[in-house]
């Protein structure tokens, strides 16, 4: 299936009603048999209203139906397309790794899908602009957190970060509407990570949000918007390959504030590498 839908699809499944549910596991389930179909059809197939049909497209950003029944008319069979039940069948060590590393390649693909120039302009301004940048994760999202911080910490740009959860609440309560906080959520429905937000969000904060969801609380907050894909999510209660998409994400966001820090990024980065090479022999 084209890329694009799939990725649609599988960022927002965890958060569909049991109607959108049904009618996507239908389409990535026949995928071959779907572009032929006039909504009627579908909708009996399916066992759905076409209004349902109709709110389900909507749901994924299309206009209507037609645009949705559109991108599936353009599908092309993928010669490299992935299932997850592949892996089972495959044999010896090295075939289960290449495995491994499609599905990654998938993932990243379908999460690049998701980009905008709009996004990734935003969110370089509002970094390369602010006083202070914090870095924000709980459990595996603060892993990325971390990553993020260790690169960004070779920047002229002043940040911070906290493995720890209050001293995370501490800090984004001194953050003010000149600073920018990178937020991090694989789910975007832990509590502890909404309440980070919501005090962001009193202090004026803008707040890039790096999560796999959009229909939440979370997502809605954010001042600009990063969805990570992964193909495990249909088959996976925790999307561990998502970790991989998100510091794909958090890389790129820091190559591209290097790019527009220009000479001031060099200079940092040779005060970095001075340091750093004193400490080795």
């Amino acid at each position: 299936m084209k890329s694009t839908l799939r990725s649609r699809m599988l960022a927002n499944y965890e958060q569909m009603s049991t109607t959108d549910k049904i009618i996507a596991n239908y389409f990535l389930n026949n995928e071959s048999s779907l572009t032929t179909k006039s909504i009627h059809t579908f909708a009996q197939e399916i066992q759905v209203s076409s209004a349902s049909l109709s709110r389900f497209s909507k749901h994924l950003g299309y206009t209507g139906f037609p645009e949705l029944r559109l991108e599936l008319t353009s599908m092309l069979e993928d010669p490299n397309d992935f299932r997850i039940n592949e892996f089972d069948n495959q044999e010896g060590e090295l075939n289960k790794v290449r495995s491994i590393f499609e599905l990654d390649q998938r993932s990243l693909q379908s999460t690049y899908n998701l980009m905008t120039e709009k996004q990734l302009t935003g969110a370089v301004d509002l970094i390369t602009k602010c006083t202070t940048l914090g870095f924000f994760g709980l459990a595996g999202s603060n892993v990325v957190a971390l990553n993020g911080y260790f690169e960004f910490i070779r920047t002229p740009i002043n940040c911070f970060y906290s493995s720890d959860y209050h001293l995370q609440l501490m800090q984004a309560s001194n953050m003010n509407k000149d600073d920018c906080a990178i937020l991090v959520s694989q789910s975007g429905r832990d509590k502890d990570i909404l309440k980070l937000m919501e005090i962001l969000k009193a202090n004026n904060v803008p707040i890039i949000v790096i999560t796999s969801f959009s229909n939440t609380k979370v997502a809605s907050g954010a001042t600009i918007l990063f969805r990570s894909v992964s193909d495990e999510a249909k088959y996976r209660s925790e999307a561990l390959h998502t970790l991989i998409t998100q510091i794909s994400i958090m890389d790129s966001l820091f190559f591209l504030c290097s790019f527009k820090l220009g000479t001031a990024m060099s200079d940092s980065i040779e005060k970095v590498r001075k340091v750093i090479s004193e400490t080795r022999y």
